[in-house]
């Protein structure tokens, strides 16, 4: 298998694998071996296959037979003496089958260097049959053997090899009789399909922000009067005008400034341009309205093929050490929307936490005004029940006058 960056040149690569690289593994005899009816867990001790203080070398490490001593506990002490190694040789090992297995965390041609050092513990494991001969190798220290276009190549490793085609990383995973051909070509429908996807989610989001923030007039001197108010939800709110007139901006900017002749300049259709817009490749609003397509499909499918890289700095901008990638279209435009949208901290958020404040402030106003609007009830309540009385009582006197003066004309 293999992967590619957008540094690899495309081409076709006749590959055959001979050999794939392999980690060492060796053995001891099985426990039953060593000691009739021996387990993993049997003292060798004890068993008089092994002696108390011997010793011997592991990549570097000494590991020291104990008072006692089973091919577990070997397991164990080797597992704790391979922290200790260097990563290039580090070994690991497990008990199968009541067999003290022992293997190279790393493929390739070298063994692993073991040795008696104190009488002969490996010997008498039959880990050794000699000095320096292993008696059950069960799996041979092997590099990979391999060509590229009939180039002889060797290495450690199986996979990860970014060493042998520029720009490719090759992963061998089966041996083969017959050479097999890698292709590597440009993925141009990825980001075709990525372009296409941001202009529908700009779209998207321009529709809705019209949609919110639209105003019908309606009026006598219209020709065609609507009976319900269809306005949007927003239409009052400059906000929603303001980022829809910035997300235009952003997505149509004439150029972005950090991309000039230097490092954004191509050739097309026989002229020589500078790639600082979304115009160059293809990509505009062809109407009034605030909506982006593909105008020219043919002259993005070219910039893809043979201007992939400006392409690309065209949406991701230019390296900043201390800001990263700015002065794109996908960058600055990111920057903007995540200015915009933040939680707690962006453009929205800011207005509904002002609205919201406004909203609790009319809401204390109206509590007040309800409860000065009691108080002056009460009022007018009292200053007319005042008058009442001063009606009765003035009616009252009215009668006793109007009694008095007819008592007199008789």
């Amino acid at each position: 298998t293999a992967t590619a960056t957008t540094s690899a040149n495309e081409g076709n690569y006749k590959i055959g694998i001979s050999k794939l690289a392999q980690a060492q593994s060796i053995r001891s005899h099985s426990a039953s071996a060593l000691t009739p009816g021996g387990t993993a867990a049997t003292d060798l001790v004890a068993a008089g296959v092994l002696t108390t203080g011997n010793t011997f070398s592991i990549e570097g490490q000494t590991i020291t037979i104990g008072a006692t001593m089973s091919l577990n506990n070997l397991r164990d002490a080797i597992n704790t003496a391979s922290s200790s190694m260097s990563a290039a040789n580090r070994v690991t090992a497990s008990i199968v089958d009541n067999n003290l297995v022992i293997a190279r965390n790393n493929t390739g041609a070298t063994q692993i260097v073991m040795s008696d050092t104190g009488g002969t513990p490996l010997q008498a494991l039959h880990i050794l049959s000699a000095p320096a001969t292993y008696e059950h190798e069960l799996v041979a220290a092997q590099d990979a053997n391999f060509t590229v276009d009939s180039i002889a190549i060797t290495r450690s490793s199986n996979t990860g090899l970014t060493d042998v085609i520029s720009g490719v990383t090759l992963n061998l995973v089966n041996q083969t009789t017959t050479n097999v051909t890698l292709s590597v070509t440009a993925d141009r429908e990825t980001p075709k399909t990525a372009i296409t996807a941001f202009i529908a989610a700009y779209n998207a989001a321009a529709e809705n922000l019209e949609s919110y923030g639209n105003i019908n007039l309606i009026g006598e001197s219209s020709a065609k009067v609507a009976t319900v108010d269809q306005s949007g939800e927003l239409s009052s709110d400059s906000l929603v005008r303001m980022i829809e007139s910035n997300m235009r901006k952003q997505a149509t900017a004439a150029e972005f400034p950090y991309l000039n002749a230097t490092n954004a300049s191509y050739i097309y259709d026989g002229k020589t341009g500078i790639m600082d817009s979304l115009d160059d490749i293809g990509v505009w609003t062809s109407s009034k309205d605030n909506r982006l397509e593909i105008t020219d499909e043919d002259r993005l499918d070219y910039m893809l093929k043979n201007n992939f890289d400006t392409v690309a700095q065209l949406f991701r901008g230019v390296y900043d050490t201390t800001a990263g990638y700015v002065h794109g279209v996908a960058s600055d435009f990111y920057a903007y929307s995540a200015n915009v949208s933040t939680t707690l901290t962006g453009d929205i958020a800011r207005r509904i936490s002002a609205l919201t404040d406004e909203k609790d402030g009319n809401e204390t106003k109206m509590v007040e005004m309800q409860r000065d609007l009691d108080t002056y009830e009460q009022e007018m309540w009292e200053v007319f029940s005042a008058m009442e009385d001063a009606i009765t009582n003035m009616q009252s006197n009215l009668t006793s006058l109007t009694s008095q003066l007819g008592t007199s004309k008789s």
